[in-house]
């Protein structure tokens, strides 16, 4: 849990506080509002300096009825903490960050997004309970693998065009790294299935986007071609099945009992 952000709700200095400018706008001391309130001072005394952390909710109605005041006058200090991350989602939060740790600054930042973004989508969203730990750690770890081997496609289509430039003359460069990325996307879907079956979607693709660009066809083929033979070294070095690693939710309940009986 992070320090920022309490795990439970306390009755805060600041909410005490709140309760003290209510009074004195009133223009009652804490006597006044103890016989007000049919209670012993030493009770405002306490709930105005925040030294109550769990006051029943009945005795700061009284309080706000003997200085005449409402729940509404608290509202914005209370939606201050009702809006804070529940406790399970700060937590799962805190791990997310563990492991993209190492990773590298752009895949890194991409995972990361898609955590922020899917977290929020689901608080102000529909329904609005949090992702079960597991389930979201295991998507931003999918989210973060795709992260990875795009950045590796990447720079490889930024080298290889690169060196393509003296060979293609051409002022449409910009077709061949979408073409380079519809092909990865073509080798990623059909990885488990038969090689003519990924034969024949590529060379689908191939055709398509010659038709669109003849004049690109040469530079198309070498571009599929580049990225085949990298995506088939990637694969023999088990390099596409590479995941960020994670300790699972039962394996660390399991490792935070044995520290609590040692």
């Amino acid at each position: 849990m992070s320090a920022d952000i309490p795990e439970t709700f306390s009755f805060t200095r600041e909410l005490g506080l709140r309760l003290k400018e209510l009074r004195i706008r009133a223009g009652l001391t804490q006597a006044d509002v103890a016989e007000l309130m049919g209670r012993k001072r030493v009770q405002v005394t306490r709930l105005e300096g925040g030294h109550n952390p769990n006051p029943k909710i009945g005795l700061v109605a009284d309080y706000l009825r003997a200085v005449q005041a409402h729940f509404d006058d608290l509202s914005d200090l209370l939606r201050k903490y009702t809006s804070l991350p529940r406790p399970v989602e700060v937590e799962t939060r805190s791990r997310v960050v563990e492991m993209l740790r190492d990773l590298p600054t752009r895949p890194q930042k991409q995972a990361d997004s898609y955590d922020i973004e899917t977290s929020l989508a689901i608080r102000f969203g529909k329904k609005r309970r949090p992702l079960d730990p597991e389930t979201r750690l295991k998507r931003v770890q999918t989210a973060a693998q795709a992260a990875v081997l795009n950045d590796l496609l990447d720079r490889m289509l930024k080298q290889e065009l690169g060196n393509m430039h003296g060979v293609f003359q051409t002022e449409r460069w910009t077709a061949l790294a979408p073409f380079g990325r519809k092909v990865w996307s073509v080798l990623r879907r059909t990885i488990s299935k038969k090689p003519e079956t990924r034969e024949r979607n590529l060379a689908k693709v191939l055709e398509q986007w010659s038709a669109r660009n003849p004049e690109l066809r040469q530079a198309f083929e070498h571009v599929l071609n580049a990225v085949h033979a990298y995506f088939k070294m990637l694969e023999q070095r088990g390099d596409l099945s590479w995941k960020p690693a994670y300790v699972s939710v039962k394996k660390k309940q399991k490792r935070r009992r044995r520290l609590e009986i040692q």
